[in-house]
């Protein structure tokens, strides 16, 4: 099923994808499957199954890790469908297992913090949209990872500072 919506007018995600292979089970009204992961980011999965799934759709889904244990997913929404590739947009986790995805990312190396290509003051998120951030800032309070995200934000910014200073035209 290919769409106007497809993964390349999706390339511009926020959310720093990383190649990983776990297997995924998912559910919603008239089907439940398995698939394997592409990759995964804070704000999604990219799933290769058999299935064709319309874009907007609802489901359940649950990514398997090696060790056997999982993270839930209670609601993720279809993008798009393409190749025998679904992309997920995580839309609900459980308070555990957002914490287990953002340390899961931080085993894999990369980071659910992200910001947009384009330049705004604080403008840094979590995940792939302000409404996830929002949920995992939520959820990460009392976290000892919340201190990780603060200093690392903070970093962020004062990155973005320094190499404001350099570029000409950029007033501060």
């Amino acid at each position: 099923m290919s769409s106007a919506y497809s993964r390349d007018a999706l390339n511009s995600r926020l959310a720093e994808r990383l190649s990983a292979h776990y297997t995924v089970q998912f559910a919603y009204p008239e089907y439940a499957g398995e698939g394997v992961t592409l990759d995964v980011s804070a704000g999604g999965l990219c799933v290769i199954t058999n299935r064709d799934i319309a874009p907007g759709v609802q489901m359940y889904a649950r990514l398997v890790l090696p060790d056997k244990t999982h993270l839930d997913v209670q609601t993720a929404t279809v993008r798009w469908c393409e190749n025998g590739q679904v992309g997920l947009e995580i839309a609900e986790m459980e308070r555990q297992d957002a914490l287990g995805l953002l340390e899961l990312l931080s085993r894999l190396g990369g980071s659910a913090i992200t910001y947009s290509r384009r330049y705004h003051p604080g403008s840094v998120t979590i995940g792939s949209g302000k409404e996830l951030g929002s949920y995992i800032v939520g959820v990460m309070e009392g976290s000892p990872l919340i201190n990780v995200v603060t200093s690392i934000s903070r970093q962020l910014r004062a990155q973005f500072s320094r190499d404001d200073a350099h570029v000409p035209g950029m007033s501060r």
